[in-house]
């Protein structure tokens, strides 16, 4: 399998709040997440950076994610994981109080192919030759079309408000994180 990333700062932000790993282990189980620190807030790249690097050790710990039910557990722990360092960052650092980061994340292996989101960072696969987004986007705009109070093609037209990235780690404390999943069985 061939992978790459790219990231960019984009033309508002001065530094890049991107975190980015494409790892795998013996068999043959592919990890591929990117955590995208919450631009304006204090520390995106901290928070960016804590979500990768527990990723990156939870899976090194694993012999195998196994299957994809095991897969998506694996998925809510680390997530909660992530959360509580970044949490226990935050009252250690006062000054980075308000960080944040959203998470998109790939597991492919012989047998499945799961994506995990937090926030608007979005998973896509391509088929037929065309892109498709698997995930749904956790912003207001995102709760708004999912529960059929706005369409996508008016949320198009609100590009600013969709772009929001709608609360920081922080404001989600009372939250239960609980990414959403999509999984296609390999054939």
């Amino acid at each position: 399998m061939q992978t790459f990333y790219f990231t960019d700062p984009g033309k508002v932000r001065s530094h890049n709040e991107d975190s980015v790993t494409i790892i795998s282990n013996e068999n043959k189980e592919y990890i591929l997440a990117i955590a995208d620190g919450m631009g304006g807030h204090k520390a995106g790249e901290v928070a960016s950076r804590i979500a990768i690097e527990h990723i990156k050790d939870s899976f090194y710990s694993l012999e195998t994610l196994g299957n994809k039910d095991t897969a998506v557990e694996w998925l809510r722990l680390i997530v909660k994981e992530i959360n509580e360092k970044i949490f226990d960052y935050a009252k250690k650092h006062p000054e980075s109080k308000g960080l944040g980061t959203t998470l998109v994340i790939a597991i492919k292996t012989e047998n499945y192919i799961l994506y995990g989101n937090i926030g608007d960072s979005s998973g896509y696969v391509i088929k037929n030759n065309t892109l498709h987004k698997v995930t749904k986007d956790h912003t207001y705009v995102g709760m708004l079309i999912n529960n059929g109070k706005l369409s996508e093609e008016y949320a198009e037209k609100l590009y600013e408000l969709r772009k929001h990235k709608g609360m920081t780690i922080e404001q989600a404390k009372e939250l239960i994180l609980d990414p959403d999943y999509y999984g296609m069985m390999m054939v």
